[in-house]
């Protein structure tokens, strides 16, 4: 993605304002522009000349270029065991997104395939030991010198139990079939408790998560994320288009004329409509509904994050003929003017077009030289400016906190005994390795339930050394059971055994300590108790206040900190994380993802953490290259449209709407109506 450098060009640029012939600069420059001012003649106050306009009716619509985006989501509840991938990372088609918790599910499947081979193993069994009983009945039924009567009484048993052999198959095939599509779907559930991404991309967004739970906290997301809710979001930034704030079809068709502007240049798209039902979708899912151009042709300077504007030109009338609408008078047959022509106040009707907020198109009657009566009143300074080309920017100034959205706990796994917290032996964010002492503990072991379990132990291997003794043979269900509960007895044995002689908890992890717990000396622990949390220093950001949603995917910011005594030092991150114009709203957040450079993570971890964990964040925004630039001063805004007063070259002054791109809090950039070079009065 592009870096941004500060732009430092339109100063220049706008110091190339002349004086006219005759009159000084009065000197009060903009800061850092130096742009000379000039003295233009004064307009009539009653009376107006009628000139040449360009009266349009056109509406800008803000918007970015956004990469292609598919948002993934569970599609069942679950609890999430963890994020695999964060804003920034590139992943490839298959890999796992986001994990789910699936060891209760595993229990489940086990569980059920320890029944179903149990059973199996039964009915093995049972069939074998009847097919025995059947082998001996038809070897009686065979032997010489058998009566009539028990030839007869035998064929009966050996009918009964083939029947009964022939139903218990016919069992068996249902309870196994039945057996294997619940394993089949438990597995399958299983399969699919990821999520998992079939594109290649980037991670732009991912929802409150965190391992263990869904976090509404502003670590990661501003909203709750519900079930079946998308909970991570992968771009393909290769495939662009234009998101911006929402124009309805009925815009659209109407319009004349629709094209973007991207860095002074005039771009044509493509119009996406959405249907009835998209909207609503698109409403509720997102709360705000935006509009998507596609390029005609992806033109090749446009990069993710670039700043848009959609311009809509409803209807324009280019170098009419027109006066002020104070101008326009009516009678029972319609419009008229009046003109001054030899002293007189002549009575003329006119045919009159589109109008303005300030004038109106005259489409007959008056000629551009005429002087009519009725002149909107205008106040110009004796100053005036140059229209400049030049970049044009708008500074964002916010603040930030790091983020390691990738943390473990550190906890207590002794689960036997009275466990006493000692003291910490850790800072926080101090650097840890996998291994190192995070606290001191002291435990008191139950000696007589330890010693129970241990005679519990010897008895059970008493009892296991009688069974194997007497014989197995037929009983290897009953064999495996016992060497289950033998080995449960010695695991718990075991764990008591080492929970009694355990003074210290242990990192999990290499990391950073980002959060301790504060216990009292002497105070109890239980099992599973978090002491700590260790973060991946791998994986660290900036959070970026963004309320307004002024930063976006691609811009780049300077990071102040911070590094102690008073001393400060920056860094440049790049925001890897879409606007809410880009992802839906439970995937949008105040924050914005700042990604710092590897090989500055350590630096800044200690810099910031020394000021309480806080930044500064600024940036240059809403950028155009290449745009018609003028001073605030020289822009009025008359009832919802803006103008200038163009100064020309006979010393006349004549009032123009223009459309106006944007503005800081120096200069505007012009959309149009307005070229290079033209002088324009300030206000």
């Amino acid at each position: 993605m592009k870096k941004y450098n500060v732009n430092k060009s339109i100063a220049a640029l706008l110091c190339c304002a002349v004086l006219l012939t005759g009159c000084g600069a009065e000197g009060n420059s903009e800061e850092g522009m130096n742009i000379a001012l000039k003295t233009p003649v004064t307009a009539a106050v009653n009376s107006e000349t009628a000139m040449l306009r360009t009266i349009r009716d056109a509406k800008i619509y803000n918007g970015f270029v956004f990469p292609e985006t598919k948002e993934y989501g569970f599609g069942d509840s679950v609890t999430v065991a963890g994020t695999l991938a964060y804003p920034g990372d590139e992943v490839k088609e298959k890999d796992i997104l986001v994990s789910s918790d699936v060891s209760g599910m595993q229990e489940k499947i086990n569980e059920a395939r320890e029944k179903f081979d149990a059973y199996t193993e039964e009915y093995k069994n049972y069939v074998a030991s009847q097919n025995l009983i059947l082998k001996e009945l038809r070897t009686k039924q065979s032997q010489a010198g058998i009566t009539a009567t028990e030839y007869k009484i035998l064929s009966y048993k050996i009918e009964s139990l083939e029947r009964e052999l022939e139903e218990k198959a016919r069992l068996h095939a249902l309870d196994s079939e039945y057996g294997q599509t619940y394993l089949k779907q438990m597995e399958e559930a299983m399969a699919t408790s990821s999520v998992v991404s079939d594109m290649d991309g980037t991670v732009v967004a991912i929802g409150g998560i965190r391992e263990g739970r869904y976090n509404s906290g502003p670590y990661l997301a501003a909203y709750q994320t519900g079930w079946g809710d998308p909970v991570i979001a992968v771009a393909d930034t290769d495939e662009l288009h234009i998101k911006c704030a929402y124009l309805a079809k009925n815009i659209v068709n109407k319009a004349k004329d629709i094209y973007a502007l991207i860095n002074g240049e005039r771009v044509e798209v493509i119009y996406e409509p959405m249907s009835t039902d998209e909207y609503n979708e698109l409403k509720d899912k997102n709360g705000d509904v935006y509009t998507t151009f596609r390029f005609v042709d992806m033109p090749a300077n446009v990069e993710v994050g670039d700043f848009v504007c959609i311009i809509v030109v409803n209807n324009i009338e280019e170098s009419v003929v027109s006066v002020s609408n104070s101008c326009i008078r009516k009678d029972e047959n319609g419009s008229f003017v009046y003109v001054l022509k030899d002293g007189k106040n002549i009575h003329t009707p006119v045919k009159t077009g589109m109008r303005d907020s300030m004038y109106t198109a005259i489409l007959s009657g008056l000629s551009v030289g005429d002087e009519v009566l009725g002149a909107t009143k205008t106040d110009y300074k004796k100053e005036t400016a140059v229209a400049q080309k030049a970049d044009f920017k708008t500074e964002f100034e916010g603040e930030g906190t790091i983020l390691y959205p990738k943390r473990v706990s550190v906890v207590s796994e002794i689960e036997y005994g009275n466990v006493q917290f000692e003291g910490a032996k850790v800072s926080m964010f101090q650097m840890v390795k996998k291994g190192d002492i995070i606290a001191s503990v002291r435990v008191q072991l139950d000696e007589v339930e330890f010693q129970t379990q241990k005679t519990q132990l010897e008895r059970m291997e008493q009892r296991y050394a009688d069974f194997i003794a007497a014989g197995i043979q037929g009983k290897e269900i009953e064999l495996a059971q016992k060497e289950k509960e033998l080995q449960e007895q010695r695991d718990l044995v075991e764990k008591m055994s080492k929970d009694a002689v355990t003074t210290q908890i242990l990192a999990p992890a290499d990391g950073i300590v980002v959060s301790l717990t504060q216990y009292f000396q002497g105070g109890k622990l239980t099992a599973g108790t978090e002491v700590a949390q260790i973060a991946d220093v791998s994986c660290c950001y900036i959070m970026a206040q963004n309320q307004n949603q002024q930063l976006s995917l691609g811009n780049n910011v300077t990071v102040s900190y911070s590094t102690g005594l008073n001393k400060q030092a920056e860094v440049i991150g790049e925001v890897v994380s879409l606007s809410e114009m880009g992802i839906s709203r439970v995937l949008s957040s105040d924050y914005a993802f700042v990604k710092i450079p590897q090989e500055d993570i350590a630096d800044l971890t200690g810099g910031i953490m020394a000021s309480f964990g806080m930044c500064e964040i600024t940036a240059d925004i809403r950028e155009m290259k290449n745009v018609v630039v003028l001073p605030r001063t020289a822009v009025a805004d008359i009832n919802g449209t803006s103008y200038v007063h163009i100064l020309n070259e006979d010393g006349t002054v004549t009032t123009q709407s223009i459309l106006l791109g944007g503005y800081n809090n120096e200069y505007c950039w012009i959309a149009a109506g307005l070229t290079e070079g033209m002088e324009v009065c300030l206000k």
